[in-house]
């Protein structure tokens, strides 16, 4: 439903080393606490099932997530992410729309 009545669709398609990395990273740093960006009373976890479900995103539902992204509307528009300095050019991106917008 969300898909559908996006505008703009960012997907972060990052390979899955990079992705586990990051969980464990954040699973070691803020063990046994609420991360800053979630709701209070839910701490940081990680189970085996999660990182099975990081390692076979992959070959078991990237195509679909591809497939849902082709079905889009012309006017929805998508970027896709790959990798850190494409996200850090994107964000400068927005920044430089946003100055350019307010001045």
């Amino acid at each position: 439903m969300r898909l559908q009545r996006a505008d703009l669709i960012i997907w972060l398609d990052i390979p899955r080393r990079v992705c586990l990395y990051r969980a464990i990273k954040r699973w070691i740093q803020y063990y046994g606490r609420t991360r800053p960006d979630l709701n209070e009373g839910c701490p940081e976890k990680i189970d085996w099932a999660f990182l099975r479900w990081i390692w076979n995103y992959p070959t078991r539902t990237r195509s679909r997530t591809i497939g849902k992204l082709q079905e889009l509307e012309p006017h929805q528009q998508v970027i896709i992410i790959k990798n850190r300095k494409q996200l850090h050019a994107y964000i400068e991106q927005l920044r430089q729309q946003h100055t350019d917008t307010h001045t």
